[in-house]
């Protein structure tokens, strides 16, 4: 959960499912350099936010935040996995990383796990650092043999 005195980065960081509430009160610039220094507070006051919207804004973001919580880890498809386990044995890696790209996500092989990864298991292990682990909940990823990529569904999310 976040307060209104935590630093809008940080926040936005770990947990970036709150970046569309924050863009809907007005704060886009969560990329900001200045987001590093600012307090959610600090930056809802540079856009001119009353303390009403503040509350709100935090009350939304933590709504968010627990709907988030309750839902599972990223999942695949039979046709993604088999696809990722393919790969994994042309490789002889251990590990498949999903890593962000682009404001999606791609994967590569390794034996290599980072210590800010975590290790998803999803019939194969699948290594995610924790930012990646929490934009992909609730998500379960289908391989498109006509575009020949992997696709991210996300049931809509209910409140």
């Amino acid at each position: 959960m976040i307060t209104r005195k935590d630093n809008l980065k940080t926040a936005s960081d770990n947990f970036p499912e709150i970046g569309p509430i924050l863009a809907g009160y007005g704060l886009h610039c969560i990329g900001c350099h200045v987001s590093a220094v600012e307090s959610i507070e600090e930056g809802c006051m540079a856009h001119g936010l009353s303390d009403k919207d503040i509350v709100k804004l935090v009350k939304d973001a933590n709504a968010q935040i627990k709907l988030f919580d309750s839902l599972p880890d990223l999942s695949l498809t039979k046709k993604a996995l088999l696809n990722l386990k393919e790969k994994l044995s042309k490789s002889k890696d251990k590990y498949v990383r999903v890593f962000p790209i682009f404001g999606g996500f791609d994967f590569e092989t390794t034996s290599d796990k980072y210590d800010n990864e975590i290790i998803v298991d999803a019939g194969i292990e699948l290594l995610l650092n924790a930012k990646a682990r929490r934009f992909l909940k609730g998500v379960s990823i289908d391989f498109d043999e006509k575009k020949s990529d992997f696709i991210a569904k996300r049931k809509p999310l209910k409140k």
